[in-house]
């Protein structure tokens, strides 16, 4: 079953439903700024889908950075300011 367009659900939280691939009933994408805050997919710099089962249990969470390592470094992110990298 293909999934359908994400419906935003507040800032910088959006729901996709359909299957995931740890078997989950749908995702959630959470978008975060380089100070931890949710903020506009324009304005992030880190990406956390958790997959969820029916119940509204995490069953699966990956993280990752949405912008290029160059572009973080621009704008002062670095392992002393507690982020990886």
């Amino acid at each position: 079953m293909p999934k359908s367009p994400e419906q935003e659900l507040s800032l910088g939280t959006y729901r996709l439903e359909g299957r995931t691939p740890s078997g989950g009933a749908y995702s959630l994408a959470v978008y975060r700024n380089q100070h931890g805050d949710l903020c506009r997919k324009e304005d992030a710099v880190t990406l956390d889908i958790l997959e969820m089962s029916a119940e509204g249990v995490c069953i699966h969470c990956i993280h990752g950075y949405v912008r290029p390592p160059e572009e973080i470094e621009r704008i002062g992110l670095r392992a002393k300011d507690g982020w990886p990298g």
